[in-house]
């Protein structure tokens, strides 16, 4: 596992940049979800404002000088006769696969979204808010934080099936997310 892990790390380095968007497609038997997701340019110490559909007039101000990446990921769902679910919810859960050392461990991670009109949305992030770093000490920060990476792996359920329709493996670095792999459990 350790030497796949290392593998996907000296590949990613080599690799170009992702493209803007990519979309793929999952099919089980009561839904078709499509998963959009766009990688968006690194931040470089400007606000990283969240909005939440439930209060879209209301952005959060958690990260005025963020520094980091992140990639918006919206899943589409649809029944096989193309209607929207009701009441239907996309359920992740997230374990840490690998990651450098001296990055503080964190544990698995599970999360429920509720489906609005077939709709979810999931932001992918990864980096530090730069408003607490003193002056001096922002350049030597950001050049630690620049070899910093974590490896995720994201199974994607809808509603309670057992199940996962879609498995995800996200590395992130501070000047980008992208996948290592996707794919589909038979």
């Amino acid at each position: 596992m350790t030497a796949w892990i290392q593998a996907c790390f000296l590949l990613s380095l080599a690799s170009p940049p992702p493209p803007p968007e990519v979309t793929y497609g999952f099919a089980t038997a009561d839904y078709l979800t499509e998963m959009r997701i766009r990688f968006l340019n690194p931040y470089t110490g400007r606000p990283l404002v969240l909005y939440s559909s439930a209060e879209p007039a209301k952005p959060s101000q958690d990260f005025p000088q963020f520094v980091g990446a992140a990639a918006i990921v919206t899943y589409a769902v649809r029944s096989p006769d193309g209607q929207p679910p009701d009441g239907s919810a996309i359920r992740e859960h997230v374990t840490v696969v690998s990651q450098s050392t001296g990055l503080a461990a964190r544990g698995p991670f599970s999360k429920t979204q509720a489906l609005v009109k077939g709709t979810a949305t999931d932001l992918q992030v990864f980096g530090y808010d730069e408003g607490a770093v003193q002056q001096g000490d922002r350049g030597r920060l950001r050049a630690h934080m620049r070899t910093q990476w974590v490896l995720y792996r994201q199974k994607l359920y809808m509603d309670h099936d057992e199940k996962p329709f879609a498995i995800v493996e996200w590395k992130h670095t501070l000047a980008r997310i992208s996948m290592v792999r996707i794919y589909a459990p038979p």
